[in-house]
């Protein structure tokens, strides 16, 4: 099974919270068992998806398996921050309004307002210039890349999937440093990039597609080990 495969990517929800019992839900989490990295994206945040959502979260912790949570996820954290609280290898995704409402406004208090997650929580947040956050050492880093020439809907969609991968690549390369806060750097840098090559041949008509389209290009730029 290669890398994509194991990344498991959840947008069933909406069908799952449709079951009849709350059984019949857990079950079916349950039995994709063989995920490597849940992704929690777009799910909606009508109270029975949400207490799918919930019920998935507590499973993967019991799982011990790496979570990202992005986008509705995140609404479902801001109203219980206790389902990732020490949940050692879990990453949110927060832009700047998202990060607000986990963490307040009070950038003074920014690292203290985040000792409520605990230790191995890591959070990037999605701006001007993306920055990382480690729960468990309480260090920040700010990305270089800049911001964007065009903000894209969809782009947010766009790190989070190659998080997902960057972060299945980290973690498989037994690395001594934080395989979260590597596939964060590497995510970020792959989507601010993929913007720049965008933007440069398409300008203000530029979508999200002609960033996927930059992928290609853009990994073989930056990270593709090069024979010489």
């Amino acid at each position: 099974m290669s890398s994509l495969e194991k990344v498991f990517t959840v947008f069933g929800l909406i069908e799952w919270a449709k079951a009849d019992t709350e059984t019949d839900q857990t079950k079916k989490i349950r039995k994709r068992g063989q995920f490597y990295i849940l992704l929690l994206e777009t799910v909606g945040v009508e109270m029975a998806i949400l207490q799918t959502v919930a019920e998935l979260i507590r499973i993967c912790r019991q799982l011990q398996k790496p979570l990202i949570i992005d986008a509705d996820g995140l609404f479902l954290i801001t109203q219980d921050i206790g389902l990732v609280k020490d949940y050692y290898g879990a990453i949110l995704t927060p832009n700047a309004i998202e990060f607000c409402r986990l963490f307040g406004k009070d950038r003074d208090l920014t690292m203290a307002s985040l000792a409520r997650l605990g230790a191995g929580v890591t959070v990037i947040e999605k701006g001007r210039n993306d920055r990382i956050y480690d729960s468990q050492t309480s260090e920040k880093y700010e990305c270089p890349q800049g911001g964007s020439a065009r903000r894209c809907g969809g782009q947010g969609d766009l790190l989070a999937g190659s998080l997902a991968t960057f972060y299945y690549w980290a973690l498989e390369s037994k690395q001594e440093i934080s395989p979260a806060m590597v596939a964060c750097f590497a995510a970020s840098t792959l989507t601010k990039t993929c913007n720049k090559y965008a933007f440069k041949a398409k300008g203000r008509s530029m979508t999200c597609t002609d960033m996927i389209d930059q992928i290609h290009q853009v990994f073989d730029d930056l990270f593709e080990h090069k024979k010489d």
